[in-house]
């Protein structure tokens, strides 16, 4: 699926930066530079891992005809978690935009 391998348009906009990654591998990165990229791989990473959840397990549970479980145990299991993945996509767009800049990062908590 190219949405997995190419997620530069649509709501997975921004979710792989082969920049970050190329730059990650670079043996040069100060301290500061690596706990960086490693703020915005983990939060890459955990938004990756929401819509996955959201896709292949959520999307699956509402849409099957013979629902193994009751709308409240759907409810207990996946609580707000389309908000929650909402709220950290743009987190991620947001870290992306600051490209790096110690200051920009921390703005955006």
């Amino acid at each position: 699926n190219n949405a997995n391998n190419n997620a530069s348009s649509g709501p997975w906009r921004g979710l792989r930066s082969p920049s970050l990654s190329a730059a990650a591998s670079h043996s040069k990165l100060s301290y500061l530079e690596r706990v960086l990229l490693e703020i915005v791989e983990s939060e890459r990473m955990y938004v990756q891992d929401l819509r996955s959840i959201i896709e292949n397990y959520l999307g699956k549970i509402i849409d099957t005809q013979e629902l193994l479980l009751r709308p409240e145990q759907v409810s207990a299991l996946f609580g707000n978690i389309e908000d929650i993945y909402e709220l950290n996509s743009e987190l991620l767009q947001e870290l992306d935009s600051c490209h790096n800049d110690p200051v920009a990062v921390a703005q955006c908590f």
